[in-house]
């Protein structure tokens, strides 16, 4: 049935088509605001013009206005639209306009409405104000053939911060639900709307993908390439029932990769306006422990859908009975037998999530059977430990990741990147202070603690806990170099809660052009992961994940947030997946890599052996 209907429709438009090339133009009309700016004002025209079609393009467009508010500027003569216009290629912006005389200015064929996105999911605020703009604008419109639609808005990103988010109770897939039932009852409503432009829904398409929830700038407007373009290929379909599957051109600032994606995702909106269509099936994920304190980055990203937990591996019967996945999980999927797991349930890839002296064992039981593995950081407790899950993951060909924190940070990379390019010159010295007020302070659970303070669960206390944060990121900012010796002090402030490891490290790594001092403590007054990078000609301070503070040659400091990170190099789940399906490459002098975790195993291991024997040890 959904066939039958999508080619009537198609053929439909074929015959508008039709008149439209024997007249050589198009003309739509968007009756919006900034959401239909995004949409219709970058690559529908391009888009049109690659399968030779000329297209006038209108907006009449209110910043932030609703459909009420739209009416009121009608009704008591406001006067308040911008006109914004694209012919032949040429854009205009007019203001101060009448609705009035940007309907009278143009033939229009085709003019759209839209609610505005706080609302766009409340039916009760369409009306009657909907059905008064239909009215007013059908009387208006010169070209009695006008067709009209409804331009259906997107869901904001998960993490928006946008005031409206909340008539959602700031549910990505609840906002989206309910947009695409207001806009299916607002057409029912009234016949004289013919189709809807299914942007929503082509935008949710595409972040099911390894994109990820990365289509928006500001949580809530279009990323300016991605975003742009898919709501841009969704209106050619809608308007022409021309798929932009297969175009060639697309904006510069994205791949033919990404492309392609927005492509699809446009076009699956076309053939399913009404529900999420995955352009990815998620990844088959099993979890190996569930005693780690970072579990719930696993449990409040299950609503997201980008993976697919199909098993729970835990030892302890008591914590395999009661952990943060238990209601969130089948409870078919929990297993005592880690090869059994692994067997039956048959993941792409394991995420480790008990102590860091069990990622060998969960390494030794994916390798054989070609399963990825992430592990949350360090690798292992001893170099041993990291040689012999270097040697399986060569042997058989998996990945072993190793997951930060900080390896997500924006201001991280825009240090990287000011440093590859040589911005504040030869690196000489980094210093890295990463930690808090203690795992028992900050209200870390039993099953965490009972390993975190072991000096065999966890190989060390703040030394591992926090001091590999350092060793990762000046192992990565100085290339995988290794080396020439490390020196360690280690501390236990607080022996009557930490008497088995210590509980503040300072090391000091040597390399030929630079020392790398790291702070690691669970004795901070405050939580803080931060950094200091000095040249020899300016410093780069990353203060948080997206502050910095920037002294380059011939400037004075200066604050700096730079760009949010792309996809799927913002998230360790995203990355994964990335990575486990071949969209990505993992570099030996990536972050996450078992090179440089191999390298920050050795590191911390070094500082251990130097504070026992009170000397430096060469590497």
């Amino acid at each position: 049935m959904k066939q039958r209907v999508y080619f009537i429709l198609s053929m439909l438009w074929m015959l508008a088509v039709t008149a439209v090339s024997q007249a050589q133009v198009l003309r739509v009309l968007a009756v919006g605001n900034s959401f239909s700016e995004d949409a219709v004002e970058q690559h529908l025209y391009e888009l049109a013009q690659e399968n030779n079609l000329e297209l006038i393009i209108g907006n009449a467009c209110r910043g932030g206005q609703s459909l009420q508010s739209h009416w009121r500027d009608v009704t008591e003569e406001g006067n308040s639209f911008e006109y914004r216009k694209i012919v032949k290629g040429t854009r205009t912006n007019t203001k101060a306009q009448s609705l009035k005389a940007i309907v009278e200015d143009e033939p229009w064929d085709v003019v759209t409405f839209q609610q505005v996105s706080q609302e766009a999911g409340l039916p009760e605020t369409y009306e009657p104000y909907l059905g008064n703009l239909i009215k007013y604008v059908a009387g208006l419109c010169k070209n009695k053939d006008v067709r009209f639609g409804l331009h259906q808005t997107w869901a904001y990103s998960r993490d928006s911060s946008h005031g409206g988010f909340k008539n959602y109770d700031r549910d990505q897939m609840k906002m989206y639900s309910a947009i695409v039932s207001a806009y299916a009852e607002a057409k029912a409503r009234h016949p004289e709307i013919e189709f809807i432009v299914p942007t929503g829904t082509a935008i949710q398409n595409a972040r099911t993908s390894y994109i990820g929830d990365r289509l928006c700038r500001d949580g809530f407007h279009l990323d300016l390439g991605l975003g742009r373009y898919t709501a841009a290929c969704t209106w050619l379909e809608a308007l022409t029932g021309i798929s932009a599957v297969g175009a060639a051109y697309h904006p510069a600032n994205i791949s033919d990769k990404l492309a392609g994606i927005a492509q699809q995702a446009a076009h699956k909106a076309m053939l399913e306006p009404g529900k999420v269509t995955p352009l990815e099936r998620p990844l088959r994920l099993a979890v190996a422990g569930v005693t780690h304190g970072h579990l719930w980055e696993v449990v409040r990203r299950i609503p997201w859908k980008e993976f697919e937990i199909v098993g729970v591996w835990e030892a302890d019967g008591r914590y395999l009975k009661d952990n943060g996945l238990r209601g969130q999980v089948n409870d078919a999927c929990f297993y005592q037998d880690l090869g059994q797991m692994l067997d039956e349930t048959r993941p792409e890839a394991v995420v480790a999530y008990g102590s860091i002296h069990d990622h060998l064992q969960v390494v030794e039981a994916c390798a054989p059977r070609g399963i990825h593995v992430m592990v949350e950081k360090p690798l292992a407790t001893t170099v041993k430990e990291a040689r012999r899950m270097a040697e399986l993951s060569r042997r058989y060909g998996i990945m072993v990741l190793t997951n930060y924190e900080t390896s997500w940070y924006a201001a991280n990379h825009e240090v990287k990147r000011l440093v590859d390019e040589d911005a504040v010159g030869a690196v000489r010295r980094i210093n890295v202070y990463d930690g808090h007020q203690g795992p028992f302070e900050i209200g870390c659970g039993k099953a965490f603690t009972d390993w975190l303070t072991d000096p065999v669960g966890n190989g060390g206390g703040a030394v591992m806990d926090f001091g590999c944060y350092g060793a990762n990121l000046a192992t990565w900012l100085l290339r995988n170099e290794r080396p020439l010796s490390v020196q360690a002090v280690l501390k236990q402030h607080k022996k009557d809660k930490y008497s088995r490891v210590d509980d503040d490290a300072t090391i000091l790594v040597n390399y030929p052009h630079a020392t790398v001092q790291i702070m690691a403590s669970w004795c901070w007054p405050m939580n803080r992961k931060d950094m200091y990078v000095y040249g020899d000609r300016g410093y780069l301070y990353q203060k948080t994940a997206d502050e910095m503070e920037v002294l380059l040659p011939g400037a004075a400091p200066a604050a700096r947030r730079p760009q949010p990170l792309p996809s799927p190099y913002d998230d360790s789940f995203r990355y994964l997946r990335a990575a486990v399906r071949g969209h990505i490459s993992v570099e030996p002098s990536d972050l996450a890599s078992i090179d440089n975790n191999l390298l920050v195993v050795e590191i911390l291991n070094a500082a251990i052996k130097s504070h026992k024997k009170g000397r430096t040890v060469k590497m």
